[in-house]
C-alpha cells in the first residue's frame, strides 16, 4: 500500500525549507498605443506552442456626470481609421518582437 508524504522529511543535517508562496503579481501588457480615445493593449501568452501574442481595442469615454473614465469595445464610425491604425502599429510591435526572438 502506497504512502503519502503530509510532513517534511525528517532532519539529516539538511534544513528543509517549505517554498513560500508566491505572490501572483496582476499580468500586465507588453505594450499599450493609444490614439485619442482608442486604445490598443497587446499582451504576450505562454501556450504549449510557445508565445502568442494578442490585442484588445478599447474605446475610452466618460459619461456625463461620471467621476471616471470607462471604456467599451463598441466604435463608432469616426473611431475605425484610429482603430485600423493601432492595429498596424500593433502588427509592427508583434513582427518585431517575433524578430528579436529570431524566430
Amino acid at each position: 500500500m502506497a504512502r503519502t508524504r503530509t510532513q517534511p522529511p525528517p532532519n539529516r543535517g539538511d534544513a528543509y525549507e517549505e517554498p513560500e508562496p508566491q505572490e501572483e503579481q496582476p499580468r500586465r501588457p507588453v505594450q499599450e498605443y493609444r490614439l485619442g480615445r482608442v486604445k490598443a493593449v497587446i499582451w504576450l501568452n505562454e501556450t504549449q506552442l510557445g508565445a502568442r501574442h494578442s490585442v484588445q481595442f478599447f474605446r475610452l469615454y466618460k459619461p456625463e456626470g461620471a467621476e471616471h473614465w470607462q471604456s467599451t469595445t463598441s466604435f463608432n464610425r469616426d473611431d475605425l481609421p484610429l482603430v485600423a491604425r493601432l492595429a498596424d502599429m500593433a502588427m509592427l510591435y508583434i513582427y518585431g518582437a517575433l524578430q528579436n526572438e529570431g524566430v
